[in-house]
């Protein structure tokens, strides 16, 4: 239930229980207790639209909130999988660190021959 529709409800339920006064006034209780019973049904429908306006905000936040989950876990499986490649790259860097340092000994050690 949109906003007007709501609003459309109070206009209606104003509008005859000013109609219900003038009849209780004019002492037409019989037409006052018609209109009564009108307001009545008129507030149990505005009250039944917002209560499924509100269900379905709930669903619409129940839904985003799986949504928001399912991101996170997602973004946490690719986090654990960068850790693992930055290992990965650590330990080959430390590989290539050591061939250096070896080469490096190497040629000094021929130099020095």
């Amino acid at each position: 239930a949109s906003g007007y529709e709501k609003e459309s409800y109070d206009e209606r339920i104003a509008k005859l229980t000013a109609e219900k006064k003038q009849k209780a006034e004019d002492e037409d209780y019989d037409g006052a207790k018609a209109i009564k019973a009108e307001i009545e049904k008129l507030k149990a429908e505005k009250a039944e639209a917002e209560k499924a306006e509100e269900e379905e905000t709930d669903e619409e936040s129940t839904t985003l909130q799986e949504a928001t989950l399912k991101e996170i876990t997602t973004l946490k499986e690719e986090n654990i999988t960068l850790k693992e490649e930055n290992t990965a790259f650590k330990k080959e860097n430390t590989t290539l660190k050591e061939k250096v340092e070896a080469l490096t000994n190497y040629i000094v050690k021929f130099i020095a021959h």
